[in-house]
């Protein structure tokens, strides 16, 4: 069987932040067990740029400069792929700043649902909690082509309901970290 691997950055980065208390990932070890024996036919990392203002202060270039860097080890030393949606930048009323991400969750359903269609997929191991995906793993699993579903159960990242629901197998990533 091959497998098509899809790991959301920003929900995984949430996942280590509130399960694991910041500790790092072995990828090497997560991508092992995310293909379950399969052959791994591709690898995409989804995430959005670190927020750059206008002129850029030192420590959003030192983020964004930690940020390539990981974005290119992860290339040359995992395989992946990284596509990059868009952060957004929103000034509540109350004069609270909050960063949002745009168009990496289109980035991944667009690539679920070619990875159902385009052959040579047997089986697609997504990590991520966001409910959005639910209609194309649906699309997926009506193409015949399997989701495992890699989520959380942390209340502050747990998956959607009814992206859990689409899936047609479920593994719990809080344990699987932590080895």
């Amino acid at each position: 069987m091959t497998t098509a691997i899809l790991i959301d950055g920003a929900y995984l980065d949430a996942v280590c932040k509130w399960d694991l208390q910041g500790q790092r990932v072995d990828f090497a070890s997560l991508l092992e067990h995310m293909a379950n024996g399969d052959t791994i036919a591709r690898k995409t990392y989804y995430h959005c740029p670190v927020w750059l203002s206008e002129p850029p202060s030192e420590d959003e270039r030192h983020r964004q400069s930690a940020q390539r860097s990981f974005f290119a080890l992860l290339t040359r030393r995992f395989g992946f792929s990284v596509k990059l949606g868009k952060t957004t930048r929103i000034v509540a009323s109350s004069g609270q700043v909050i960063f949002g991400q745009r168009k990496s969750d289109v980035l991944m359903a667009v690539d679920i649902v070619q990875s159902a269609f385009s052959g040579g997929i047997s089986r697609i191991a997504l990590l991520s909690g966001n409910a959005d995906l639910a209609g194309s793993v649906r699309i997926a699993r009506l193409a015949k082509i399997p989701t495992t579903l890699w989520y959380s159960e942390n209340n502050k990242c747990m998956a959607g309901a009814e992206l859990k629901s689409q899936a047609q197998e479920k593994q719990i990533l809080n344990n699987l970290l932590k080895l």
